[in-house]
């Protein structure tokens, strides 16, 4: 069963913008966040979709999956899903974080 995250990045950060000190499944996925961040807001590649690797191991093996990704230019929020597993969520405050590769006025 696919899952659906609904997160604000700031909520894994410690002041300093880090991903605060936890350990675990927990790290792993604000990890997983950041580099589906990265991945959207890198520059040169097409503005309505990004392709980021899938993190899921269904059934104990790893989704083969790549996500599907784009920043909603009414909310500005990340949205994400894989199309084999069905993994999928948005991201937002995303804009401020180490992740985000965009010039900073592009917001």
């Amino acid at each position: 069963m696919p899952d659906t995250w609904i997160t604000n990045i700031q909520h894994f950060l410690d002041e300093d913008g880090n991903i605060a000190p936890i350990e675990g499944p927990a790290r792993r996925i604000a990890e997983h966040f950041g580099e589906i961040i990265s991945c959207v807001t890198t520059p040169g590649k097409d503005e309505d979709a990004h392709q980021c690797m899938c993190r899921r191991r269904p059934g104990h093996k790893k989704c083969e999956g790549i996500i599907e990704a784009y920043i909603d230019k009414a909310s500005n929020e990340i949205f994400w899903q894989c199309p084999v597993c069905n993994d999928n969520g948005r991201i937002s405050h995303w804009q401020g974080t180490q992740w985000n590769r965009r010039n900073i006025s592009d917001g």
